[in-house]
């Protein structure tokens, strides 16, 4: 006789990516995430873990993922902490997309008071975007009378 059963279930847990959460005083846990299907390289520590070390100290720090980029596609990304936010002049440039830009995914304040705020939650989507002209006196033969300003423009979904 044959006897048929469900398997168990297995346990599984659910989380938006780039959820941040402090084990400890010097340690967050990040859950994993992409940007345009890359993961940070530096997703996971040694042990296949996914935690990011911090300073243990009382000032704020900002949890980041840096992405590279080509000018068209992202190349490469990794996540740090530090204790300065995202410079937005970076993200900008006159004549291409930027070859590198910050995405804010999490901001730690007072580390041992163990308080987290979460910017953004989600698989991170970018695309490079003409961000606006700037006017161009004088211009030469046959150039176009303006420069183009870029950006990287991003979302996150959950």
């Amino acid at each position: 006789m044959l006897n048929v059963s469900e398997p168990p279930s297995p346990t599984t847990v659910v989380t938006c990516a780039f959820k941040t959460s402090l084990v400890d005083s010097t340690t967050v846990t990040i859950a994993p995430g992409t940007i345009n299907a890359l993961v940070p390289s530096n997703m996971f520590d040694v042990n296949g873990r996914p935690y990011l070390t911090i300073s243990a100290t009382d000032t704020t720090q900002y949890v980041l993922l840096t992405a590279s980029t080509n000018g068209k596609i992202i190349t490469s990304a990794s996540l740090s902490a530090s204790t300065s936010n995202v410079d937005p002049s970076l993200n900008i440039m006159k004549g291409a997309a930027p070859a590198s830009f910050q995405v804010l995914i999490a901001i730690i304040v007072n580390v041992l008071g163990q308080q987290i705020f979460q910017i953004g939650l989600g698989n991170i989507t970018a695309i490079p975007k003409q961000m606006f002209l700037e006017g161009k006196v004088p211009v030469g033969i046959g150039a176009e009378p303006f420069d183009r300003w870029w950006s990287w423009v991003y979302s996150q979904l959950c």
